[in-house]
C-alpha cells in the first residue's frame, strides 16, 4: 500500500504466498518429465482423479475443502488448489462486472 494510503510499501505477503503456490501448478503443467510429478503429485492427487481434473472443475472451495478432509493430501497442495479456485472465481467475478 502507498505511503499516501497509510502504507508502507511493503510486499503483500499473502499475495506473494499464493503466487509462488500459482507458480508451482506452471512447473507441474510444464513440457519436461520429472519423477517429482509421478511420485509426489500424481500420487496424492490420484484419490481425487488427477490435479488437473481438480483444476478444471467447477467445484466451489467448500466442497472441495469437505472432501480433502476425507483424503489426505499434504496442506500445501491443498492450499494450490484452494488458491486456484479463489483465482478461477476472481476471473469470472472480474469478468461480470467488466464491460465489453
Amino acid at each position: 500500500m502507498e505511503y499516501e494510503l497509510g502504507g508502507l510499501k511493503m510486499v503483500d505477503l499473502d499475495t506473494l504466498l499464493r503466487s509462488f503456490r500459482l507458480k508451482w501448478i506452471l512447473v507441474y503443467f510444464s513440457s519436461y518429465d520429472s519423477k517429482w510429478k509421478k511420485t509426489t503429485v500424481d500420487g496424492f492427487f490420484s484419490k481425487v482423479g488427477s490435479l488437473e481434473f481438480i483444476l478444471n472443475s467447477n467445484i466451489n472451495k467448500q466442497d472441495i475443502k469437505n472432501y480433502f478432509k476425507c483424503v489426505q493430501i499434504p496442506p500445501y497442495y491443498k492450499e494450490m488448489v484452494y488458491y486456484w479456485i479463489d483465482l478461477k472465481q476472481s476471473i469470472e467475478t472480474y469478468s461480470k462486472i467488466t464491460p465489453k
